[in-house]
């Protein structure tokens, strides 16, 4: 019997997908919850006119002027909380929480992801360069599984900076 449970796909709750028996994620199949969260205790700041990356696992980029980093937080060997928006009106979105539970084999050949947004870049008035925000840091990955095969992808990357932001740090 398989049962598939999944509670909210919005901001900052996890996906949970509990599995009793096999998973399969097929080539181009996606478990996702990239850039989902617009909170979060590492956000990155905006100062000068350009925003630093959002901080989770790792700390996010550092503006071109040196707007200040978020804190670090959350568990190495049991990551639960999502990531971090980057500085700046247009910062990329932290990454979501994905948690997935297979009592048996977990086939993987697509991905399972819960990467940063990135920032973006505000229209800019005369000469001056425009406005930077920050990247969103990578949320959670939590997976549980009998047996994990295949050659697909679990990532929690940073979302990238645009222009002269800083990148999202790594989530767990």
């Amino acid at each position: 019997t398989t049962e598939i449970y999944t509670l909210s796909l919005h901001d900052a709750l996890p996906i949970l997908l509990i599995v009793h028996g096999n998973a399969t994620v097929e080539t181009n199949g996606t478990v996702g919850a990239d850039a989902l969260s617009s909170s979060g205790s590492g956000l990155g700041s905006f100062t000068c006119g350009n925003g630093s990356g959002g901080s989770h696992g790792g700390y996010g980029g550092l503006s071109v002027c040196g707007a200040p980093l978020g804190i670090l937080y959350d568990s190495f060997a049991a990551p639960s909380v999502s990531g971090s928006p980057g500085g700046g009106p247009l910062n990329g979105r932290g990454g979501g929480v994905v948690k997935m539970v297979v009592d048996g084999t977990l086939s993987l050949s697509g991905s399972i992801s819960a990467n940063g947004g990135s920032g973006g870049v505000s229209p800019s008035g005369g000469n001056s360069a425009p406005p930077s925000s920050g990247g969103g840091s990578g949320g959670s990955v939590y997976l549980v599984a009998g047996t994990l095969l295949g050659g697909g992808t679990i990532t929690a990357n940073g979302g990238p900076a645009n222009n002269l932001g800083g990148g999202g740090g790594g989530g767990g």
